[in-house]
């Protein structure tokens, strides 16, 4: 289990990293998307 929150966190801030600039373009959409994350992990 540990190897798996290891990989998800790093493929999360990958995920993070490459949709940074495009947060900025379209902010609506990230905080749907923002908003739908924690329930998915929850």
């Amino acid at each position: 289990m540990t190897n798996y929150n290891s990989v998800f966190f790093c493929v999360s801030v990958f995920f993070f990293v490459s949709l940074y600039p495009y947060k900025l373009k379209n902010r609506k959409k990230w905080m749907i998307l923002e908003n739908t994350l924690p329930s998915i992990l929850v």
